[in-house]
């Protein structure tokens, strides 16, 4: 008998996690305990940012694969654009780079479009 596809996906937070562990056995590490009081807060501004910045880039990733999951069943709100106008038909798939405080990170967007005028995005 065939198994179920239960649709499992990768935990969005798997990279912060290990950035997390990396940190840690780096600060608990030996050389760490030579480093200066300036080293020490250099090491953890730069790893703390990254570790930021990758916390927030799983946290974009889930909302996308919500909104991607919310397309497929179908559901989702009526979309309308600034100028009245619905947007019947959605696209999956759309995506921009984004600075943040922490780093640059990639947002993915479904795009709402309809004829003859711009796509919306009402995610961003």
């Amino acid at each position: 008998m065939t198994p179920y596809d239960t649709h499992a996906t990768a935990d969005p937070f798997a990279d912060s996690l290990s950035a997390f562990e990396t940190l840690t056995t780096t600060l608990s590490g030996s050389d760490a305990s030579t480093w200066t009081h300036t080293e020490l807060e250099e090491y953890l501004d730069a790893a703390g940012r990254e570790l930021l910045r990758l916390l927030l880039q799983a946290h974009l990733d889930l909302r996308a694969a919500r909104e991607e999951e919310q397309v497929r069943a179908g559901a989702g709100p009526v979309v309308v654009g600034p100028e009245g106008r619905v947007r019947p038909w959605r696209e999956s798939g759309h995506s921009r780079r984004l600075a943040s405080v922490f780093g640059m990170v990639r947002v993915t967007r479904v795009a709402h479009r309809g004829r003859g005028v711009g796509n919306v995005h009402p995610a961003d």
